[in-house]
């Protein structure tokens, strides 16, 4: 049962990296015609979830904890991939396309491996 807890836990927290991951893409493909723009990103998940914990949780409100896909948020890395044009903006409309596709992948994956996380726990329960 413990197991089960851990596949629904790194499931949420693939959603949540997927969703940050999504906002980013969101404010560079925004920004493509901003002079001098840096385009962002996330790290990868694996590297996100492997990292340990911050010995201090950051909380975006009193009451609230911070989620380690929130707190990756925070770590955001310059876009390298992509030379900058003219006028110094290094967004690629096509490259946060084929990354929004993989990201909206990555999230539908999650949500599936949620879903059948708990269909499965409630067939053991008996609550089919």
């Amino acid at each position: 049962m413990s197991d089960m807890a851990e596949i629904l836990r790194i499931s949420q927290e693939l959603a949540r990296h997927a969703t940050a991951r999504q906002t980013e893409i969101a404010r560079n493909v925004a920004n493509a015609d901003t002079p001098g723009y840096r385009a962002k990103d996330l790290p990868p998940f694996a590297e996100v979830y492997h990292q340990p914990m911050e010995k201090t949780p950051r909380t975006p409100r009193a009451g609230h904890n911070a989620a380690p896909a929130q707190q990756a948020a925070a770590h955001l890395v310059l876009d390298s991939q992509t030379e900058p044009s003219p006028n110094g903006n290094t967004v690629s409309v096509e490259t946060e396309m084929v990354k929004s596709a993989e990201v909206r992948q990555s999230h539908d994956m999650a949500l599936a491996v949620y879903k059948n996380s708990l269909d499965l726990m409630r067939a053991a329960v008996g609550r089919r």
